[in-house]
């Protein structure tokens, strides 16, 4: 059940992202994982002790803003961060939140 789609060509990214806004209008997408979308990716794992780690990485030269989609521990600097929070990401930043 669904569709496919093949692209036979190495569009731009902004057409990359057109296209697939345009294909999926309507539908209900979500991410299993995160609400974050490219150049934000977002990645989670369990430390020794139990706790979640999750990192925030801007793969761009432009400076981004995203939701923090936990809280906690922001782990290179120590600030907390509550669950909702903006989250402001240099080009090429990170963000390492333990919760």
């Amino acid at each position: 059940k669904g569709r496919a789609l093949y692209v036979g060509f190495l569009p731009h990214k902004s057409l990359i992202q057109q296209l697939f806004d345009t294909l999926t209008d309507g539908l209900s997408l979500r991410s299993r994982t995160s609400i974050h979308r490219y150049p934000l990716v977002a990645r989670t794992m369990r430390n020794r002790d139990g706790k979640y780690i999750h990192f925030l990485f801007n793969y761009s030269a432009d400076n981004q803003e995203a939701i923090a989609e936990t809280a906690g521990t922001e782990l290179l600097s120590g600030k907390t961060v509550a669950c909702g929070e903006p989250l402001r990401l240099k080009g090429w930043d990170f963000s390492i939140i333990e919760s």
